[in-house]
């Protein structure tokens, strides 16, 4: 190499996540790429007076994280500023949720929109579901909506309708609900995909700075959790202005990996080009069913029936739910996409709903045969062994998000679907014994970006609480690594740029302040994140 290297990071625990699996003294970089890894003297040769020494001071430099399944323009728009949290973590309490909405209403301009996020059946213990009369009755001047915080459903009087121009005549969106009563009048509440759409003129109202200024705070949230590179996962055409301006900052602080909203027409709807060094279009994204939390995925084994799911959920006894579309609906459009080269990812929770998008993904193998697509399923709750082996042998890969164990571990064991059920719930340890190439994922807007708890549920399957799910399902700290490096970039088509420290690769780097594959995997998560880079530049954002 004869040019004058602009950086130098040595000093500390090198994890390359390469195949070679030498020691590595130092790391090289030139114009934002890795250009030299190995021993510290040999790289200094080709040190200058302008190249920075980075020392590690005994931390642990790694390839940047991945967040291979995420929404941060929609978490943004979900969660960021003016919309107010109602998570249990702020109201523990339906009764404290209520009481603080109603101090809200009572503080709001007329005609303000109020929405509050946070809604959980599972975790607000006295929770029921608001009707349209009881919050027409909190805000009769104001439209007020309160989504789950799952974000597939949410909770709106009849101002927000009205705002919204739907009534009960409204056709649903495609896999979307507005939910009647059996008299065929409204009763407040729309699930999956007629949420984000029920919410357009709130956004509108927020204006496109209010919009930018609510990404930034997380984009701030992503680079503090050391994440270089992340997915908006459903991108739609009203996205598209953030991301320019993204694409225009100085700074740009984190690659994205977008995916489009799929469209029933099997068409783009997007302007963005494919490739680009911080935004890059690979695929679309499906929603199979819905979730576990709302009752409506498609399980073979019923929900438990107990006074939560009956009442509380309102769930039909012996419930086995649903999916979004039929076989055949979805042989009418999402071929199109796959003939036109994109990657096809599809959310999917119950196994009733994987064995269809399995179908389907064969389907459109065998009539377009494709060596590498890499399909995804995302999420994979219920996924079965032998729906695991399939998917293998197909070529399709799995993205978990282990957080459902965390925070919802003791409903899913105790009320949702019983103890054996949750001891497989997100089926990690088989995947990974089957040899399949994996990731993990935090789902922003449902739980915050956080590779390091992902890595430590995935190993530990312990709840917030303490307790033990499913030990036989445990992975290695390694195993988990890899599901937030290199293998979540190979579910991205980026395995060539990013995912581990190789020359030619994006100088992406995390700094940990310990080394996660030498510590107890109870303790994971409170490694402190020192410092994120991306493109050999140190990103930070305003807290």
């Amino acid at each position: 190499m004869s040019a004058q290297l602009d950086l130098i990071f040595h000093g500390g625990n090198i994890v390359t996540m390469a195949e070679d699996t030498s020691a590595v003294e130092a790391v090289g970089v030139v114009a934002g790429r890795i250009v030299m890894v190995g021993a510290l003297d040999a790289i200094r040769q080709h040190c200058g007076a302008a190249t920075r020494e980075v020392d590690l001071a005994g931390a642990t430099l790694l390839p940047g994280f991945i967040e291979p399944h995420g929404h941060p323009l929609k978490t943004a728009m979900y969660r960021g500023t003016p919309v107010i949290d109602a998570r249990p973590e702020t109201t523990p309490t339906y009764a404290a949720l209520m009481a603080m909405v109603r101090r809200r209403v009572a503080k709001a301009a007329p005609g303000e929109w109020l929405h509050f996020f946070g809604l959980d059946p599972q975790r607000h213990p006295d929770m029921r579901e608001p009707t349209l009369a009881e919050l027409d009755e909190i805000a009769p001047a104001n439209p007020l909506s309160i989504q789950t915080s799952n974000a597939h459903a949410l909770f709106a009087n009849s101002l927000a309708f009205g705002r919204r121009g739907w009534d009960k005549k409204t056709p649903a969106p495609p896999a979307g609900i507005i939910c009647l009563d059996d008299n065929g009048e409204l009763t407040g509440k729309v699930e999956e995909r007629a949420v984000a759409i029920f919410l357009e003129p709130m956004y509108a109202e927020r204006g496109d700075e209010g919009t930018w200024q609510a990404f930034d705070e997380w984009l701030a949230k992503h680079i503090k959790a050391g994440i270089t590179t992340c997915t908006e996962i459903g991108m739609i055409p009203g996205f598209e202005p953030t991301y320019e301006r993204y694409l225009q900052m100085d700074d740009v602080p984190m690659r994205v990996v977008g995916y489009e909203q799929a469209n029933v027409d099997g068409k783009s709807h997007l302007r963005f080009e494919k490739q680009h060094a911080w935004l890059n279009m690979v695929g679309v994204k499906l929603w199979g069913d819905g979730s576990p939390f709302v009752g409506n995925i498609a399980v073979t084994h019923p929900y438990l029936n107990n006074e939560i799911t009956l009442k509380r959920m309102g769930l039909p006894a012996n419930n086995t739910g649903h999916m979004n579309f039929t076989l055949e609906a979805l042989q009418k459009f999402v071929p199109a996409y796959a003939a036109a080269g994109r990657q096809v990812a599809t959310h999917v929770q119950g196994d009733r709903t994987i064995d269809l998008i399995l179908d389907l993904y064969e389907s459109i193998l065998d009539t377009l045969p494709r060596q590498d697509h890499r399909f995804r399923l995302e999420h994979c709750a219920l996924m079965r062994d032998d729906q695991i082996e399939r998917a293998k042998r197909l070529g399709v890969v799995c993205s978990f998000f282990p957080g459902h164990l965390y925070y919802w571990g003791e409903p899913l064991a105790d009320y949702l679907f019983g103890e054996d059920v949750a001891a497989r719930y997100m089926p990690i340890g088989s995947a990974a014994a089957a040899g399949m190439r994996f990731s993990l994922h935090s789902d922003a807007p449902m739980t915050d970006p956080n590779p390091l708890l992902c890595m430590q549920i995935a190993t530990t399957r312990r709840t917030h609480a303490g307790r033990v799910l499913g030990q036989a399902q445990c992975i290695s700290a390694e195993q988990a690594l890899r599901a937030v490096t290199i293998d979540a970039a190979y579910q991205l088509f980026m395995d060539d740029r990013i995912g581990s420290i190789e020359v030619g690769k994006y100088a992406d780097f995390t700094i940990l302040a310990i080394n996660p594959l030498t510590v107890s995997p109870e303790t994971l998560a409170s490694i402190p994140v020192l410092a994120t880079w991306v493109g050999g530049r140190e990103v930070k954002r305003p807290s």
